[in-house]
């Protein structure tokens, strides 16, 4: 027969080895699997360049490594623990700290090296331990203790009768309370706040995607997001990463808005400080307010302003900041966004 044919006879046969279970294990539980989900297959060129030369042809195994880990990640999103960070309880000045705590996380690599090992080892292995590592705080308590200098504040209102909205944002609420940034680094509100699942509480509510309003998981959160933005925007942080929402919201004025996604949109700012930048974020019954502290005054004055004009039924604004620092004064345009009319159409809900 032609190789073409021969390795399509090989394949068919093989089918039920990649049906085979394998399991992740993890202290007694267990992740379930099969051989093709794990990215296992057969280097069918090279089992047939050895039928050339002898009677018994060993099955070949190979592996997409891709395809490994994306399998053991989803295995790990049930296993990994982020760590708790230490925080103050209420406001800084009163230095109650509640201590950090230690999370754990699956190192893909070594946990993708292990089942290869596994099943190389034994072409009928069915299971393999994943491995864990501990994920100490990303800071300790001492280094908040300098901490006791509110240096930015902002606030916006919110309908506490939207009881599904509401919760949603106190809960990320809760958990953006007590980011802390060094000088120099780098801050993401979505690594911060982590994934937002509807098994740790979120509940679905109203959202903008493509210029319509939609009802999604989390909706409300960007509210928070947004809450933030203009904190760092107005203590004259260099955004990185930020973009607004395709509506006009009503909390913030236009321009300075910012949406967040998981997975796809990210609100991100880097502390170009020299003092560590502590953020304590709580709720009123009807207003959230997000508060920045550091360890002495900031050495700059910061003025945003913004403008906002229609281009046929389109919304165009613009922000902009200047920034005196140092005896130097520097004006920078922030952003330009654009924002569809708001529809009138009825809201489209989420299917479950």
């Amino acid at each position: 027969m032609t190789e073409a044919r021969a390795g399509n006879i090989v394949r068919y046969n093989l089918r039920p080895v990649w049906k085979r279970p394998f399991e992740l294990r993890y202290k007694g539980r267990s992740y379930h699997r099969t051989y093709e989900a794990l990215g296992v297959s057969a280097d069918v060129p090279a089992m047939l360049k050895l039928a050339w030369t002898q009677p018994r042809v060993p099955l070949l195994l190979t592996f997409d490594e891709a395809q490994t880990k994306a399998s053991i990640r989803r295995a790990a999103r049930a296993v990994n623990q982020r760590p708790v960070a230490p925080r103050f309880i209420g406001d800084p000045r009163n230095r109650n700290v509640r201590e950090g705590k230690p999370g754990r996380r699956v190192n893909i690599w070594a946990s993708a090296e292990r089942v290869k090992t596994a099943i190389l080892a034994n072409q009928r292995a069915r299971s393999a331990e994943l491995v864990v590592q501990p994920a100490p705080p990303p800071f300790t308590a001492s280094e908040l203790m300098n901490v006791n200098v509110r240096v930015g504040q902002f606030a916006t209102r919110f309908n506490p009768r939207e009881a599904a909205r509401t919760d949603n944002l106190r809960l990320v609420t809760s958990r953006l309370d007590g980011a802390f940034v060094k000088p120099g680094e780098s801050f993401s509100f979505n690594n911060w706040v982590g994934e937002r699942r509807e098994s740790d509480g979120f509940r679905n509510a109203i959202v903008f995607k493509d210029g319509k309003m939609v009802e999604d998981l989390a909706g409300g959160l960007c509210q928070v997001s947004s809450t933030l933005y203009n904190v760092a925007l107005e203590m004259g942080l260099p955004i990185t990463q930020r973009r607004n929402h395709s509506l006009k919201v009503k909390y913030v004025p236009a321009g300075r808005d910012a949406t967040v996604y998981w997975g796809r949109q990210d609100l991100a700012f880097r502390n170009d400080t020299d003092s560590p930048l502590y953020f304590r974020a709580y709720t009123s019954r009807s207003s959230l307010i997000i508060e920045t502290w550091a360890d002495s005054p900031l050495k700059r004055t910061v003025r945003v302003s913004s403008t906002s004009r229609y281009k046929g039924d389109t919304l165009i604004a613009q922000v902009y900041r200047t920034i005196t620092e140092n005896g130097r004064k520097r004006s920078e345009l922030v952003s330009t966004d654009t924002y569809k009319p708001t529809p009138t159409e009825p809201v489209v809900r989420r299917r479950t």
